[in-house]
């Protein structure tokens, strides 16, 4: 037995000699961490898919859930529209003396003739579309009577050619490249106070989104029927 187990230790010691001398050991080492090294790294990206498919989910759920709310506000206060609308300079930031456009990124019309997303794209704003983005980002609350609102104005031109009559309109968020707010619209002169208390709820939900998941406020996913 000692004998048997001497032979084995001898030659466990010849093939580990054998092997550092023939530069095999090494080759296998290297090959050992190759493998391990592929596997962390597989082993990363499969954690790396499942986040991304998870912010993925996320972000799909906050945008579902600006839907639902122009979709239930526009509903719940019995408004002709419910957009959510951005102001621009066509693509880069805004800056003093440059030309800006507003647009409707979001919308939720009670029919197909109160859409206004098609026709309100990069349009340039004049003296008084400029005074009242103005307005909105001081005061996040301003509610539009269109009798006040001049008549050769862009705003109040649209605003009595679509038969609204009033608006209630909230400044949702700013980023350099321009400011969301909330416009909803009515063709009743009916001023409700549970209405304004409804139209300050949605809007603060959006807000929380907004700070949460501003990108998509910048998505398209077309027209929300009422």
């Amino acid at each position: 037995m000692l004998l048997e187990s001497a032979t084995k230790d001898h030659w466990a010691v010849y093939l580990t000699g054998a092997l550092i001398t023939s530069g095999a050991l090494g080759t296998f080492g290297a090959w050992v961490f190759q493998v391990a090294r592929q596997r962390l790294r597989a082993r990363g990206e499969r954690k790396e898919q499942r986040a991304a498919v998870e912010a993925e989910s996320a972000t799909y759920r906050a945008l579902s859930r600006v839907r639902d709310i122009l979709y239930d506000l526009r509903g719940s206060v019995d408004a002709s529209r419910v957009v959510l609308m951005k102001s621009h300079n066509g693509g880069g930031p805004i800056k003093v003396f440059e030309h800006t456009y507003t647009s409707v990124i979001h919308e939720a019309a009670r029919t197909r003739g109160d859409r206004v997303k098609e026709k309100w794209q990069g349009r340039p704003i004049d003296l008084e579309y400029a005074q009242l983005l103005a307005r909105i980002d001081q005061e996040h609350d301003v509610h539009m009577v269109t009798v006040d609102v001049p008549e050769d104005s862009d705003l109040g031109e649209w605003y009595r050619a679509s038969g609204t009559t009033h608006s209630r309109v909230h400044k949702i968020g700013k980023t350099g490249f321009g400011m969301v707010y909330l416009s909803v619209n009515f063709d009743s002169d009916h001023v409700s106070p549970g209405n304004s208390q409804e139209v300050k709820g949605a809007a603060a939900e959006l807000r929380r989104l907004f700070s949460e998941y501003e990108p998509i406020f910048g998505y398209d996913y077309g027209w929300i029927g009422g």
